[in-house]
């Protein structure tokens, strides 16, 4: 089996971050966790929180750095001998 190694850049510090509404993000959990959620605000999380898909959510304070996931993409070619 081969792996396939990719590096993550460009990280927003959650306390400088002001996630947009629907988009998914790759989130650095403050206990050292990884995660990806959707940002919503609304009725019952009016401050903001990031769905999962999996039905849990993860509140902005629990979350160390974001990243915008939907627009990055892994050029394959690369990975290609």
């Amino acid at each position: 089996m081969n792996n396939l190694s990719v590096i993550l850049s460009n990280f927003i510090l959650m306390e400088e971050a002001e996630p947009e509404e629907f988009e998914v993000y790759l989130l650095i959990c403050k206990d050292g966790r990884m995660s990806a959620g959707c940002y919503t605000t609304g009725t019952n999380y009016p401050q903001g929180v990031f769905h999962q898909s999996r039905g849990g959510v993860w509140e902005k304070e629990d979350i160390y750095a974001i990243l915008p996931i939907e627009n990055e993409y892994v050029d394959l070619k690369s990975f290609v001998n």
